[in-house]
């Protein structure tokens, strides 16, 4: 009895270092562009993505919001579950590694007369302990382990991605809310301008000291402007309807700021160099961990073209009668080779859709580093360009209101026609409202490259 536990014991040992190989190879990063070729990276050593988002956006409400949405955010929970599903599958796979075991306990009797016509009863007893071990020769199972990991970990780099987006987002709609707030603040102070100006046009019309074409001027500027009110309006219930949704709620806090400066914008932002770009962005090694998935798989497939063995064996005592169960001890074990012999080609199929899929993710992971350094060089140049657009229209606002200041002196003293006075009005209302959207496009063009950068998530989370 004892030798045969040895034996077993031995041939498990032996496997064990027969199993130490693995079919397909091992993956390794492969090479991207170098930092000289991307003029966005060539001289940043540091990256400002490695700011935590609340030192970016550093207006109390909008902090608010975003743990609000962190929080709440519907796609944020979905992502949360499905790694909580994925480190389940793991745990399945890593599993088959290890032996199976198992117990079975069975009882049994019947009852006969003998030829004496004496009742005679009979009673069985058996009890089991079961082993199922698939000796892993040639490194499937590690292989799935290794894809089952690669798939969580990617899943664990979405959770991040969607924090990423979702942070951004956020900011996205309270900068829009709060730039409508401000429009809508600039249209109903024209339009208050506007009905004065009507009023005094009319009073002048009536008075015989201008002609009706100049009261009637008035009135078309005052209901264009008053057109463009309700519109206004409902981009803002559109916009707060959005960022309900994004803070997983019904209806989200009224946003009445109208002035975006509670949020300070650097006048540079470092980039960093591609290495940093690509370890720190999650959609980046999201797409990584699936080629690594997809690399382990071709070696699972190419493991099915070997004999796969399994091992099974059981301890356990029987008896006729249970005051002698103990002593009958009973030990069996077997030894199951499987191979391939002829599939009609299909493990070969499998082996080259693996291949195939594997060179998808290859493509997809270059893809999206490519992508990456797209979104990176498109934000730097739309951050710098925001802030001289911005200037810009600092200056042609500040023209336009003193152009508007020279019309009416000149109007009063009657060198030109009201016609001039309402084509001033026109344009400073104008380069208002190009200044308020100037102002916006600079802090969407702050988010765009914060998230670009991969900002917005922290790398303590790894």
């Amino acid at each position: 009895m004892v030798r045969k536990y040895i034996h077993a014991i031995i041939i498990i040992v032996l496997l064990s270092g027969v199993s130490s190989c693995k079919m397909g190879k091992d993956y390794v990063r492969s090479e991207h562009l170098s930092a000289d070729s991307c003029l966005q990276f060539a001289t940043d050593s540091t990256t400002y993505a490695d700011m935590p988002w609340w030192e970016v956006y550093t207006d109390t409400l909008l902090i608010d919001l975003i743990n609000t949405a962190l929080k709440n955010n519907k796609d944020i929970n979905i992502a949360t579950e499905r790694i909580h599903e994925y480190m389940a599958l793991r745990r399945m796979t890593v599993s088959k590694l290890f032996p199976t075991l198992g117990a079975n306990i069975e009882y049994g009797g019947v009852s006969n007369k003998n030829s004496e016509g004496v009742r005679v009863s009979k009673n069985e007893f058996e009890a089991k302990a079961t082993i199922a071990w698939e000796v892993d020769i040639w490194g499937k199972l590690r292989r799935q382990k290794e894809a089952a990991t690669a798939d969580l970990i990617g899943i664990i780099e979405n959770k991040h991605t969607v924090e990423m987006f979702l942070i951004a987002q956020v900011a996205e709609q309270y900068f829009e809310i709060v730039a409508l707030n401000s429009k809508l603040n600039i249209v109903n102070q024209t339009i208050d301008a506007r009905k004065e100006a009507s009023r005094i046009a009319l009073l002048r019309f009536k008075g015989g000291l201008t002609s009706e074409i100049a009261y009637r001027q008035a009135q078309v500027e005052l209901a264009e402007t008053q057109v463009i009110l309700p519109a206004v309006e409902q981009d803002i219930v559109f916009r707060n309807n959005a960022l309900s949704f994004l803070l997983g709620a019904t209806s989200a806090p009224m946003i009445t700021s109208s002035k975006l400066e509670a949020n300070s914008l650097p006048d540079y932002i470092p980039a960093g160099l591609p290495s940093t770009l690509i370890n720190r962005r999650p959609d980046i090694r999201e797409s990584e961990q699936a080629l690594i998935a997809a690399n382990a798989n071709v070696g699972i497939a190419k493991a099915e073209f070997f004999p796969s063995l399994s091992l099974t064996g059981s301890l356990g005592f029987e008896s006729p009668d249970l005051s002698n169960f103990f002593r009958t001890p009973i030990w069996g074990h077997a030894a199951n080779l499987l191979s391939p012999v002829f599939q009609y080609g299909k493990n070969k199929g499998r082996f080259e859709a693996a291949k195939a899929v594997r060179e998808q993710k290859v493509l997809a992971y270059q893809k999206s580093v490519l992508n990456g350094f797209r979104e990176v060089s498109d934000g730097v140049t739309r951050f710098q360009k925001s802030k001289v657009i911005r200037k810009l229209n600092e200056e042609l606002e500040i023209s336009a209101r003193n152009y508007l200041k020279l019309a009416k002196l000149q109007y009063i003293n009657g060198v030109v026609a009201y016609i001039d006075v309402l084509d001033a009005q026109r344009k400073l209302f104008e380069a208002e409202i190009d200044l308020n959207t100037s102002v916006r496009n600079e802090y969407l063009s702050l988010v765009s490259l914060y998230k670009a950068l991969g900002g917005g998530w922290s790398l303590a989370n790894l």
